[in-house]
């Protein structure tokens, strides 16, 4: 992901900066917000601290394994997740 300020300068609503369209931006709002940069993404960040680091180095480990990039393979592995919960 793109740093702030790169974002905001590179975004379509740099030229005109309608205050709305910041307002529901995750730069501007980011535990409520629409757009990153008028673009449509979503971001989750995840941190691991004390005991749940083992379980970030072992995931960590299974994608090198697999030889997926780390944001990659956690994303297949949310979606076995949703696909399974599905087929219940």
């Amino acid at each position: 992901m793109l740093p702030k300020s790169w974002s905001c300068e590179h975004c379509e609503n740099w030229q005109t900066r309608d205050i709305s369209t910041c307002r529901s931006c995750y730069w501007a709002f980011p535990e409520d917000y629409n757009h990153v940069a008028m673009r449509d993404i979503r971001r989750l960040d995840i941190m691991w601290s004390g005991d749940e680091i083992s379980d970030y180095d072992s995931i960590r480990e299974e994608a090198q394994t697999s030889d997926a990039e780390l944001p990659e393979f956690v994303k297949s592995i949310l979606r076995s997740h949703l696909e399974q919960r599905e087929r219940r």
